[in-house]
C-alpha cells in the first residue's frame, strides 16, 4: 500500500518536515517572550507582537530556505540503506546554511527586527526537533518494512564476493524493505544455481530481457573492480530503462560518482536514480511557473519592441507556431517570434547562417536566440519547462529514432527552453549524438541546483553561439 501511494507519502513527509521547522521557530518565540516559559530571565525589551515573527514574509522564507537547503543536502532522497549519522550530519549542514540565508533575509528586510536570542534558540532546537522527528519516522518505516510493507524488489548483477556480501546484508537487515528477486552471472554455466538463497536467473548478457520479464525497482551491479568495462557496458544498457542503478565497489577502487553510501562496510555508489518525480517534479514545476511569470512581466516591454520589429521587417504574423514533441511523446504547439518570410519556415530543412529565407530582423533574433523568448508562454501553460531537452519536430523524430540509439529517452522529461546540451554548445547544426549524450546526463543527474546552474550559464553565455542557427 505504501509503495502505490509513494507520491503522496513523499510529499507529506517533505511538507511535514518543513512545517516542523516553522513550528520550531514559533516555539522559540514562545520560549523567548511568553511568560511563564521565558528562558533564564524576563526579556529586557517589551514582548514584540506575534505578527512581527509570523507573517506572509517570514513563514514563506522559512519554507523556501529549508526546502532549498534540504534538497541540496539530499535530505528528501531515499535512505533505505544509509545510516542515521549521515542523515543527521545532513540536517546540521542544511540548518547552518538555511540559517545564514534567513539571517541575510532578516537583515535586508529593514521592516523586521528579529531577536538574536530567537535565532540562537532556533539554531539549537530545530536540528534537535528534526532529529527526533526523522528518527521516529525511520523507526516506523523500518517496522513496516520488516513486516512486508513498502518493499523494493532489486536485481543483483554478479554472484561473486561483492554480490554475496550484499545479499547477506539484505537478509540480515529486513528493515531495508529490499527483496532480491534474483541475480545474474557473468558465466552462463552458473545459471540455475542459488547464492545464499537467491536464484541465479540468467546471465549478465540477458540483462535487458530479464528486466522486461521482471518487476524490478533497482539494479545493483556487484562485480569485482577488474570488470569495470563490463560494468560500463551494463550501465549503458540500463540507461535505456531509466531505472535506478547502484554499484557495489571495493573501498580501494576510485569512483567518478560522488554520491556514495556506506552500507555496513559496503561502499554503494549511486550511478543514477529517477529523481524527477513526486516532490521534485512539483518543485520544478513551481520554479517554471514563477520563472516564466517574472520573465514575462520583466521582459514585457522588450518583447513588445521585438514584436514590432518582426512585424516591421516583413508582412505576416508576429509569431510562428510549430508542432513539437514533448513529454511522453505528446505533441504541442511551440510559439516563437517569426524569423522567416511568411510560409518559408514550413519547408523542411535546418536553418543556416546565410539562409535567404530569414528576414534581416530574423537573422538577428536567431543569432541571439531571442526568437525563443515567447516560449515562456509554453512554460507557463505546462507544455515546456525552463530547463530540459530542446523539443524537436515530429517529422525529424521519425528519422532520428531509427538512427540514433536511445533518442526517444529524451521524451521522458519535459522539453525545455534551454538545456545542458545547449549551454555546452551542442545546439543547432551540431552533433545530434552529442546532444543526446548531454540530454541523458541531465536526466540522470537532475536536481534543482543543476537547473539553476544551467539557467545562470544560459544568461552568461547561452544566447550567442556559432551554432545558434
Amino acid at each position: 500500500m505504501l509503495r502505490e501511494r509513494g507520491f503522496l507519502w513523499r510529499n507529506l513527509f517533505a511538507t511535514s518536515d518543513l512545517t516542523l521547522s516553522v513550528s520550531t521557530f514559533f516555539a522559540c518565540y514562545w520560549i523567548r517572550f511568553v511568560p511563564p516559559v521565558t528562558w533564564i530571565n524576563a526579556p529586557s525589551h517589551p514582548q514584540p507582537p506575534i505578527e512581527t515573527y509570523f507573517n506572509l514574509r517570514v513563514i514563506p522564507a522559512i519554507y523556501v530556505c529549508f526546502f532549498l537547503t534540504n534538497s541540496f543536502f539530499r535530505l528528501y532522497h531515499p535512505r533505505r540503506i544509509s545510516n542515521f549519522l549521515d542523515e543527521f550530519l545532513g540536517i546540521l549542514k542544511s540548518n547552518c546554511v538555511a540559517l545564514l540565508l534567513l539571517s541575510a533575509f532578516f537583515f535586508l528586510d529593514r521592516s523586521m527586527s528579529i531577536s538574536r536570542g530567537i535565532v540562537l534558540l532556533f539554531f539549537v532546537l530545530n536540528p534537535a526537533a528534526l532529529f527526533i522527528y526523522r528518527l521516529t519516522v525511520r523507526a516506523v518505516l523500518r517496522s513496516l518494512r520488516s513486516r512486508g510493507f513498502n518493499l523494493r524488489h532489486v536485481l543483483i548483477v554478479g554472484i561473486g564476493r561483492p554480490a554475496q556480501a550484499l545479499i547477506h546484508r539484505f537478509h540480515r537487515n529486513p528493515w531495508t524493505g529490499i527483496r532480491v528477486v534474483g541475480s545474474l552471472s557473468l558465466a552462463a554455466d552458473k545459471v540455475g544455481r542459488e547464492i545464499h538463497g537467491v536464484p541465479v536467473i540468467g546471465s549478465a548478457e540477458e540483462l535487458g530481457s530479464v528486466l522486461d520479464d521482471s518487476e524490478v525497482d533497482q539494479v545493483f551491479i556487484a562485480l569485482p573492480p577488474e570488470e569495470h568495462r563490463t560494468m560500463r557496458r551494463l550501465i549503458a544498457i540500463l540507461a535505456d530503462r531509466m531505472i535506478p542503478v547502484r554499484v557495489v565497489q571495493d573501498p580501494l577502487f576510485e569512483s567518478e560518482h560522488p554520491v556514495t553510501t556506506d552500507f555496513q562496510g559496503l561502499r554503494i555508489v549511486q550511478v543514477w536514480e529517477k529523481n524527477l518525480d513526486g516532490w521534485n517534479a512539483f518543485a520544478k514545476r513551481a520554479i517554471d511557473i514563477v520563472g516564466a511569470t517574472f520573465g514575462l512581466i520583466i521582459l514585457a516591454p522588450f518583447l513588445l519592441v521585438l514584436a514590432i520589429a518582426v512585424r516591421w521587417s516583413s508582412c505576416g504574423p508576429v509569431f510562428h507556431v510549430q508542432e513539437r514533441m514533448g513529454l511522453d511523446g505528446r505533441t504541442f504547439r511551440m510559439i516563437k517570434f517569426r524569423s522567416m518570410r511568411p510560409g518559408a519556415e514550413d519547408t523542411k530543412g535546418f536553418t543556416k547562417p546565410d539562409d535567404n529565407r530569414c528576414t534581416p530582423v530574423g537573422r538577428f533574433l536567431r543569432r541571439t536566440s531571442l526568437d525563443e523568448l515567447p516560449q515562456l508562454f509554453n512554460v507557463l501553460v505546462g507544455d515546456m519547462s525552463l530547463v530540459g531537452p530542446r523539443p524537436e519536430r515530429p517529422v525529424y523524430i521519425d528519422k532520428f529514432r531509427k538512427t540514433i540509439p536511445r533518442y526517444m529517452l529524451r521524451h521522458k522529461i519535459k522539453a525545455g527552453m534551454t538545456g545542458w546540451a545547449q549551454v555546452n554548445g551542442w545546439r543547432g547544426n551540431s552533433s545530434l549524438k552529442k546532444r543526446i549524450q548531454y540530454d541523458l546526463f541531465y536526466m540522470h543527474h537532475w536536481s534543482i541546483w543543476f537547473d539553476l546552474k544551467i539557467l545562470v550559464m544560459t544568461l552568461l553565455r547561452g544566447w550567442m553561439h556559432p551554432n545558434a542557427y
